[in-house]
């Protein structure tokens, strides 16, 4: 059964980008298949002021008129929220027309926001529309307990966990692409990937890197960019050097042929509001690689992964280093490696979507979807969504 897809998107990074443009109108996009190639997927971007609270302020008037235009145009059968204001707008729109709500959380949203009013703001938009929705699904069993938390029915609470695709992610061939800096056979590679947050405990493992020289065969492959970006150029050029390799954003077609060249790797957060009850699908991403993986000992990651599943767990960014030595030194590396790559395979994105599909198909027919239960067995935007 084919399916049509619209989202509706909030440009949440575009201080990040380098354009001077103060206002942008309404822009659709067919962005690029990340997971199925022939799928039906429309980007639109309503209207954004982009000045600091004004782009935030926006979001009321610009994604309340596209929301009604695709209520009126497009005709969805189901809407699903994945951010905060728009989500809130659009579970008020699908009532109004009749069409079903679903608000799926797959992170802490309010505490990304730049300051306490804003994120006080958030949280309570958030609550209003995780108790407003038909079902709430999360992404992990720790946000399913935050949903309960802020108000969720917990009858009507789903977990359809996130997924890799292993034949992209068992394929990589780091021949393909090209470091800034050289990496040998013989070296052996710390590997992390994502937006680099102040909290990411990179700044920690680097700087304990550069403090233990006898480990100079160890190279830190770090590729992403963020907040912490500048800071570890520094550390790179005032001590680690060529140790540690720094690519910034790279295509996302092209992730699996960097994680082609990773030995561990890394996930060592501090614990905050933002990581705690999170599992970043990179998490996924990593044990399809057939490499362990080296993660702070975060409440959702034990929930997800627990002890024997290709994570090994340290207290925090302080003492991940040691984590990664002791578990180069150890004889299990090879054993948690294999049994990462098993639990990926269980969370393959073709077992994941065909779960979420007919959830979707039970709600849209009025029916009550699968249980809890038997969805946890199997194991920012708003999504509009019309059956062909």
């Amino acid at each position: 059964m084919g399916h049509e897809v619209r989202v509706i998107d909030f440009e949440f990074l575009w201080p990040e980008t380098d354009s001077d443009e103060r206002y942008r109108g309404r822009k659709e996009v067919k962005p690029e298949a990340k997971v199925v190639d022939e799928a039906e997927v429309s980007l639109i971007r309503p209207p954004i002021l982009k000045l600091p609270l004004l782009d935030k302020a926006s979001i009321l008037p610009a994604h309340t008129s596209e929301l009604r235009r695709q209520f009126k145009q497009f005709e969805p059968d189901v809407v699903v929220g994945f951010g905060i204001l728009n989500a809130y707008l659009a579970s008020h729109l699908a009532e109004r027309n009749n069409v079903p709500f679903i608000y799926y959380i797959i992170d802490h949203l309010h505490t990304l926001l730049s300051n306490s009013v804003l994120q006080t703001t958030a949280k309570w938009v958030e609550e209003r529309t995780v108790q407003e929705a038909e079902y709430v699904y999360s992404i992990n069993e720790g946000l399913r307990q935050y949903s309960i938390e802020r108000g969720a029915d917990p009858s009507k609470t789903r977990v359809v966990p996130g997924g890799v695709d292993m034949a992209k992610y068992t394929a990589g061939d780091r021949n393909t692409v090209s470091l800034p800096a050289e990496i040998d056979d013989t070296d052996t590679v710390l590997f992390f990937m994502g937006w680099l947050y102040e909290f990411s405990g990179l700044r920690e493992l680097a700087r304990d890197m550069a403090a233990n020289e006898e480990y100079d065969d160890l190279k830190l492959l770090v590729v992403g960019e963020g907040d912490l970006y500048e800071e570890l150029e520094s550390i790179k050029q005032e001590t680690l050097g060529d140790q540690l390799v720094l690519t910034g954003r790279v295509p996302f077609v092209e992730i699996p042929n960097y994680l082609d060249y990773a030995d561990i790797c890394l996930l060592p957060a501090e614990h905050n509001d933002t990581m705690d009850d999170i599992v970043p699908i990179k998490m996924y991403e990593y044990l399809a690689s057939g490499s362990p993986v080296v993660a702070t000992r975060l409440p959702g990651l034990q929930k997800e992964f627990g002890e024997e599943n290709g994570v090994v767990y340290t207290s925090g960014p302080t003492s991940a280093f040691e984590t990664v030595i002791e578990l180069l030194a150890s004889d299990t590396y090879e054993t948690h490696a294999e049994r990462g790559m098993a639990f990926a395979e269980k969370h393959d994105w073709t077992h994941l979507t065909k779960q979420f599909e007919t959830h979707l198909q039970s709600i849209v027919d009025g029916n009550t979807p699968p249980s809890r239960e038997a969805t946890t067995e199997t194991a920012p935007h708003t999504t509009v969504t019309k059956q062909d």
